[in-house]
């Protein structure tokens, strides 16, 4: 439910003096407590879990630490590509290993992981489609785009919209576990934990977690988000507005979906101009491309009939030879 996060928390002046060589450098700890820097950046290799590790100056003599984590690895203290299942066994020996680390580097009085400050939380699920991972990222990079999402990067292997509080990465993990960890040397373990895994990904910064807040989360901690049920909502809402929840079809198969169709308001004519404007957003690259041109005003009702036809606006290509596909949806 929860790949990693960023977390942080204030430490007095003293404490900074006191362990901060611990952490990072002791001459990058001095320019910090001199003033002459503002940060200062450890990666944080040989600590399994941990990714990276910063400070910050702050005010009134207070410095901010923050922390990344891989809170399943951390957990289990093993490389792997599960994600963390926000169990309550889960969290205990979460929140144990983390506890056990800081005291062994010498960073102690620190209040549990769970008391931390989310910055970031990249809440995620894998959906097992074996042999057909590439075809699910395709349609996604097709698909439609929430309201401020762009999608900048078109990174081959993953679908990555993104706003300033969110971005979204519906991405192949064989494929992402190649490109990035090929090097390390339990690559052949995850690479072969990844096979058939879809990914999808809600990268949630600050300002997405304090709307998150809003709507009844108690307070920004880190604790406080780790509720699978939250986690799956959050990402079954982006997930609706960028695939939807109806299955994917061929032109051929949807043009056969739409003429068995007997239900009300689908007469001879609105099968027509349905299928007319299927075949129209099957000749763009995406979906936010054709409705930048097309007629604005009917969409609402075209998406009506793709729901009731259980139709999805993103098309199978020909070339792909598939009837039809389900959407995966989680």
């Amino acid at each position: 439910m929860i790949h990693t996060v960023t977390i942080a928390r204030r430490v007095s002046r003293s404490k900074m003096e006191e362990q901060g060589s611990n952490l990072f450098e002791a001459e990058d700890v001095s320019s910090l407590l001199a003033g002459n820097i503002r940060e200062i950046q450890d990666s944080a290799q040989g600590y399994t879990g941990i990714n990276e590790i910063k400070a910050y100056a702050g005010q009134a003599g207070l410095y901010t630490l923050q922390i990344v984590v891989n809170l399943q690895t951390l957990a289990t203290s093993q490389h792997s590509i599960s994600l963390f299942d926000c169990s309550p066994q889960s969290i205990q020996d979460l929140s144990t290993n983390f506890d056990d680390w800081l005291n062994c580097i010498g960073f102690t009085r620190m209040p549990p992981i769970e008391h931390w400050w989310a910055r970031r939380i990249d809440f995620a699920v894998d959906v097992r489609l074996p042999g057909l991972v590439p075809h699910y990222v395709m349609l996604a990079k097709k698909g439609n785009r929430p309201a401020r999402f762009i999608d900048e990067c078109d990174k081959d292997g993953s679908a990555y919209p993104e706003s300033k509080s969110v971005t979204l990465n519906f991405y192949d993990k064989a494929d992402q576990v190649r490109k990035d960890m090929h090097h390390l040397s339990y690559f052949d373990t995850l690479h072969a934990q990844a096979q058939g895994i879809f990914r999808l990904e809600v990268q949630c910064e600050t300002d997405k977690l304090k709307s998150l807040r809003r709507a009844g989360v108690p307070d920004q901690t880190l604790g406080s988000f780790m509720c699978p049920q939250l986690a799956l909502n959050v990402i079954r809402g982006y997930y609706d507005r960028v695939l939807g929840q109806q299955d994917f079809h061929s032109l051929e198969r949807a043009q056969g979906v739409v003429d068995a169709f007997s239900g009300p308001g689908m007469g001879a004519a609105a099968k027509r101009n349905f299928m007319t404007r299927l075949r129209e957003l099957a000749a763009y690259d995406t979906l936010p491309a054709a409705k930048a041109i097309q007629r604005r005003s009917s969409w609402g009702d075209f998406q009506r009939r793709c729901r009731v036809l259980n139709i999805n606006p993103v098309t199978l290509p020909e070339e792909w030879g598939i009837d039809t596909l389900p959407n995966p949806r989680p």
